[in-house]
């Protein structure tokens, strides 16, 4: 069933009249639906913080936003697809992307104008990478982050990077580009403040800067290598939680828990080694149209991604275990601290630009964040199914073009990070893509429903592959299935759809809704038994997809 905005069933119980039957239908004449209209006018919100602190111990001891069983993911259209709206845009697993659009990713120009001046306004006010806040000669504002003195290149590498894919996903991001300061570009403005540990307002002074300066690298000419991010358009109004909604956002009435753009980020961050993906780095924007507007919901920071911890290397924890893991405390307890934890065993290659990353004993399932994510623990099989799809989406001709941008001095390291990419995607690949029946990318060609098995894509082995189908007739008013008698095994991955339209017995009309179930039967891959039930609707002129559903989606992926 379509999913609807709050306004819409608003406007639905008001004009329905209190007799009316409640609708039944599966199915509906505009589904399945690509935009979701969550970008309805409503008045300026007010901005919230977060503590990082608070945000540690509600999500490691509290948990929070955890049911007992498992609940559907609710931003899906009936294709179990994301619709584009504030949260998201399909982009590169929906209509592929060239190399030019993966390498430019949501900048709109060049960056900042480097013929200065920089005009320092104020210390940044969150994160924990080094850095400060300017103005440049166009009067745009931009965040400026540094590498760590002991790893160069290291976390505006992994920041640069990661943009590019989080992007080519489909999530908002701010424009984030990679500069070289010549520090006598940057002037002090003089109501320029930042805050110290203890929470005070001070000064930026010239020596506050030039402290800054020295606790960074720099290169041989004299410049400093940072990432120059974007002032979001719109008003900050504070970050969102992997859980709940927003009060003072009316467009926003899905449990973000339950949202599968949020529950299918853990498989991408798994990839990615986004351990830090958390609320503390995450950012919703007002965006104003006249007197009103709407919340845009973005990600940012991605310093500590890849082999990258923002101002360290990445520790041998990180993906691992969580700051706070139980299970492990108490084995190592139990033993005597003879146990030892699986990352020790992990081998990392010397390259500071990169830090630590590998691949060989990377687990697409058992990877872990800072601390528990709501909504990774929500996360079903069909949505760990959505974020491998993204994943995939990406070649290796794309991964390596992505990393380039990175701009990395030892080619062995760039080297090294396209392997880890490559190597980590065809294992969440491997992983993910057996849960389910993997067949997808369903169309109608000619007298045909067309399909990709996604798992073959991947390279799984599937020894005596034939698919066998089942065609049936659908009642969209009741929902009564009624089969055809028509079943077959092919070794092709295409069905004839049905040539004779039966009638339907109640209404006398021909049946517009059709169900047919798809299973890829092999001896190597016994999951993939569970069907696929892909549901069309034939209007009189033409077959179109209105649904996906997989068998065991339900179930909890983690």
């Amino acid at each position: 069933m379509s999913k609807l905005t709050l306004f819409t069933l608003l406007i639905i119980f008001t004009v329905l009249p209190v007799t009316a039957e409640p609708d039944s239908r599966r199915f509906y004449p505009d589904d399945p639906l690509w935009q979701d209209a969550d970008n309805l006018t409503i008045p300026a919100p007010e901005e919230w913080t977060l503590s990082d602190y608070y945000d540690f111990v509600e999500n490691t001891f509290l948990k929070v936003g955890t049911p007992d069983q498992p609940v559907p993911a609710m931003d899906v259209n009936t294709l179990g697809e994301v619709p584009d709206s504030s949260w998201y845009t399909n982009r590169h697993a929906f209509r592929r992307m060239s190399l030019a659009e993966l390498t430019k990713g949501p900048n709109t120009g060049e960056g900042p104008d480097m013929s200065g001046p920089w005009r320092v306004i104020r210390g940044k006010s969150a994160g924990i990478t080094p850095g400060f806040v300017i103005r440049d000669a166009r009067d745009d504002m931009y965040f400026i982050k540094f590498d760590p003195m002991t790893n160069p290149e290291m976390a505006t590498g992994a920041e640069i990077i990661s943009t590019k894919f989080f992007y080519a996903i489909g999530y908002h991001v701010p424009e984030n580009y990679l500069v070289r300061i010549d520090p006598s570009i940057l002037t002090i403005d003089p109501q320029a403040r930042y805050t110290d540990l203890w929470g005070n307002k001070k000064a930026i002074t010239p020596e506050v800067l030039d402290d800054i300066l020295r606790r960074v690298p720099h290169q041989a000419d004299g410049r400093i290598r940072a990432v120059a991010s974007k002032a979001l358009d719109g008003r900050p109004v504070g970050p969102f939680k992997y859980y709940g909604t927003r009060a003072d956002d009316a467009n926003d009435i899905f449990p973000h828990e339950h949202r599968r753009v949020l529950r299918g980020l853990y498989v991408i961050a798994a990839w990615l080694n986004h351990d830090d993906s958390r609320s503390i780095n995450s950012l919703d924007v007002f965006v104003a149209e006249g007197d009103s507007g709407y919340i845009r919901h973005h990600l940012m920071d991605f310093g500590s991604c890849l082999g990258s911890g923002s101002v360290r290397i990445q520790s041998l924890r990180a993906g691992w275990e969580y700051m706070v893991e139980w299970s492990a405390i108490f084995k190592g307890i139990a033993t005597l601290g003879l146990w030892v934890r699986p990352y020790l065993k992990a081998d990392y290659p010397d390259y500071p630009s990169i830090g630590r990353l590998e691949y060989e004993r990377f687990d697409p399932a058992g990877w872990k964040p800072e601390y528990p994510n709501p909504a990774f623990q929500n996360m079903l099989l069909d949505d760990a199914f959505w974020g491998a799809r993204q994943v995939m989406a990406f070649t290796d001709e794309e991964i390596a073009a992505v990393c380039r941008i990175g701009e990395y001095s030892d080619p062995a390291a760039e080297a090294w990070l396209v392997r880890c990419l490559r190597e980590r995607r065809d294992k969440t690949g491997r992983h993910w893509l057996t849960r389910l029946q993997p067949v997808h990318d369903f169309a109608i060609e000619g007298d045909m429903l067309v399909f990709r098995n996604l798992g073959l894509a991947a390279g799984l082995p599937a020894e005596n592959l034939s698919y066998g189908y089942a065609w049936y007739a659908f009642d969209n008013e009741t929902g009564v299935v009624s089969s055809l008698d028509r079943r077959g095994q092919t070794a092709d991955p295409a069905v004839a759809l049905p040539e004779h339209l039966p009638e339907n017995r109640t209404a006398g009309t021909v049946a517009k809704y059709f169900l047919v179930k798809i299973v890829a039967e092999t001896s190597s891959q016994p999951l993939w038994r569970l069907p696929v039930s892909v549901y069309l609707r034939h209007d009189g002129g033409g077959w179109t997809v209105v649904g996906i559903e997989r068998a065991g989606g339900d179930i909890f992926a983690r």
